[in-house]
């Protein structure tokens, strides 16, 4: 079933948050470093701010500005984890 655009927003917004927090996990649990703990903040707070600028002005720019850069952000949590696991062990 559509729900149209506001709910599919509100998941965006929704999901952004969980996943910020889901990334946080490998530190908190002592399978990360301070070094990617900050790159998953930073990271994740712009996957936030995209998510809610989307939510505030729905256009079709920005919701493939919001694509974009989820795929960006997963590269890079994903590269901070190596690096993290590579310099600081």
């Amino acid at each position: 079933m559509i729900r149209g655009g506001l709910t599919t927003r509100k998941q965006i917004v929704y999901y952004s948050i969980l996943m910020v927090l889901l990334t946080l996990i490998p530190a908190a649990i002592g399978l990360a470093n301070f070094l990617y703990a900050e790159a998953a903040l930073l990271l994740g707070g712009l996957l936030v701010f995209n998510a809610l600028d989307l939510f505030r002005h729905p256009t079709v720019s920005g919701a493939s500005r919001m694509h974009k850069y989820t795929l960006i952000y997963l590269a890079l949590i994903f590269t901070a984890l190596l690096l993290d696991r590579t310099i600081l062990g």
